[in-house]
């Protein structure tokens, strides 16, 4: 029988600027995590439908959630130091169902292709993180 997990039960740990991994749990409400495998084309004069192989694999994690001063400040510190080349990559360990021994885990390495924080005045103030993966994607437990 299925065993279904509430996403409350998000985990998300990201390395800072000094290459420390961190829970950052907390500060997320919403992770999207695509995977997708490049398609190349191989379709030839005369054919009716199009042909393709296989390619490379691409992730990305999206991490969204509300601003606070702590994560803020952990997100400025890892994206200065992958920009100044202190640290080639960040590691990210992202479980769907939470961090219990035996749920899933994906490990990764990554970088930050973008931080937005977003503030309005008729709601509370958000930031979105994008994570570039660079390499394999491991799955495992924890």
């Amino acid at each position: 029988m299925a065993t279904f997990r509430h996403g409350k039960n998000s985990y998300t740990n990201l390395d800072n600027g000094s290459g420390t991994p961190v829970d950052l749990s907390q500060y997320f409400n919403d992770v999207a995590f695509p995977k997708s495998i490049d398609m190349g084309e191989t379709t030839s004069f005369g054919n009716q439908d199009k042909t393709y192989i296989v390619g490379v694999r691409d992730n990305k994690i999206t991490l969204k959630g509300t601003f606070d001063a702590t994560v803020d400040a952990h997100m400025d510190g890892l994206i200065s130091a992958l920009q100044a080349g202190t640290l080639a990559s960040a590691t990210i360990v992202y479980g769907p169902a939470g961090s219990t021994s035996t749920f899933p885990s994906y490990t990764a390495e990554c970088l930050v292709s973008d931080y937005e924080i977003d503030g309005s005045v008729s709601a509370v103030v958000t930031i979105t993180v994008g994570l570039q993966i660079t390499g394999a994607v491991t799955r495992s437990t924890f």
